[in-house]
């Protein structure tokens, strides 16, 4: 088991996990601008987590939605 973080990791983790998450909301509402690969959003029209491949939003089996 490895060390838990210092301060000033956990809050690098913190501002990276933010970065990547593009909130939630409906498939029309999905950001166009300011994604890149690994973020992610909740698409409320479709129930479920997707992630920004760098391309297209896709599923966790990686089809594109």
């Amino acid at each position: 088991m490895s060390a838990p973080p210092t301060d000033d990791e956990f809050l690098q983790y913190l501002w990276r996990s933010a970065n990547k998450d593009k909130g939630a909301g409906t498939t029309t509402d999905r950001p166009v601008n300011g994604i890149n690969a690994g973020d992610y959003y909740f698409d409320t029209t479709l129930g479920h987590q997707i992630w920004y491949d760098g391309s297209n939003w896709v599923d966790a089996t990686g089809a594109t939605v």
